[in-house]
């Protein structure tokens, strides 16, 4: 009995596990369809600005590392301290979030 285990136990450390089904997408979403794009935080900068640094596409399968390309672009815009995604599972779906975090300006008035 204990020889067993430690040849299943070197048998899966080989030759992988059997039970895990390549077919279903992680919980992260891979290998879904993106079903919308939005953006969260911005209030000076416009979705429209954010938007247009994004390749991911409505339509497309969603691919963890071209998420994180689009969020390395989105943080180069003037004015975003830094910028981060989420995503979650609609209809089946990536509902797509690029949360951004504005940089604060700070004005000083002198009075006289």
């Amino acid at each position: 009995m204990k020889n067993t285990w430690k040849f299943v136990f070197f048998a899966v450390i080989i030759f992988g596990c059997p039970f895990v089904n390549a077919d279903v997408p992680d919980e992260q979403g891979v290998g879904l369809l993106i079903g919308s794009i939005e953006t969260a935080g911005n209030v000076r900068i416009t979705n429209s600005q954010i938007l247009s640094k994004v390749r991911s596409r409505v339509g497309q399968t969603f691919d963890s590392s071209m998420a994180v390309e689009d969020v390395k672009r989105v943080a180069e815009l003037k004015g975003i301290d830094y910028c981060y995604y989420n995503t979650a599972k609609v209809g089946g779906k990536i509902k797509l979030t690029f949360v951004v975090v504005e940089r604060n300006i700070v004005i000083c008035y002198r009075y006289v």
